[in-house]
């Protein structure tokens, strides 16, 4: 084996972890995953997601009765903790913890489960079938992908392997016109205030 053979291999043994021995190259944001859903099971919380893009390492975690800064600060002490340790990310990085927020991203097959009724935006990978952008109701899922009702009443099934991105979308409700303020209490209180 020549030097130079000799030290891609070496970078690449660095770099990735090869999957169970089945040979498959892990990604870092693989691993920072392993690494990190023991953390997040100890918890109790669920590892939603993990990115490494242009120098941000973002983990996205959630809670089923939601999440508190206070959660939110011990497990990034915990986490920041481990990765110093184990250095799965070479190179500087910011660490981002962070929930899903409101439009909450789905990329596992339990994300989709739980959105099951719920509005959901779609881009599939380039050439597939049909519109490659899609919004509707996630109607089911599946064990290879999702059937999802459509605006114009159709249903369209896409396999989990076409799906590019997917996402909840939240819809803002305007409020109920009972709760609106007409101005009426602002002037009584103004009203109350200079007396």
């Amino acid at each position: 084996m020549g030097f130079a053979h000799a030290s891609f291999w070496a970078w690449v043994c660095t770099e990735y972890k090869f999957n169970k021995g089945l040979g498959v190259a892990m990604s870092v944001a693989e691993k920072v995953g392993d690494l990190v859903s023991p953390l997040c099971s100890n918890a109790d919380l669920e590892l939603v997601d993990v990115e490494l893009n242009g120098g941000i390492l973002k983990i996205v975690v959630d809670h089923s009765e939601g999440l508190n800064t206070e959660l939110l600060a011990d497990i990034t002490r915990d986490i920041s903790r481990q990765l110093d340790q184990i250095e799965p990310v070479s190179g500087s990085y910011t660490l981002e913890v962070t929930s899903p927020g409101l439009e909450r991203p789905l990329k596992k097959p339990q994300h989709f489960e739980k959105a099951v009724g719920s509005l959901v935006a779609i881009k599939k990978i380039p050439n597939s079938e049909g519109e490659r952008r899609i919004e509707g109701v996630l109607k089911a899922t599946g064990q290879t992908g999702i059937s999802v009702l459509l605006e114009n009443g159709s249903l369209e099934e896409v396999p989990f392997q076409a799906i590019q991105k997917a996402r909840t979308v939240f819809v803002w409700q305007p409020e109920p016109k009972s709760n609106r303020s007409h101005g009426k209490n602002e002037k009584i209180l103004e009203e109350g205030i200079g007396q």
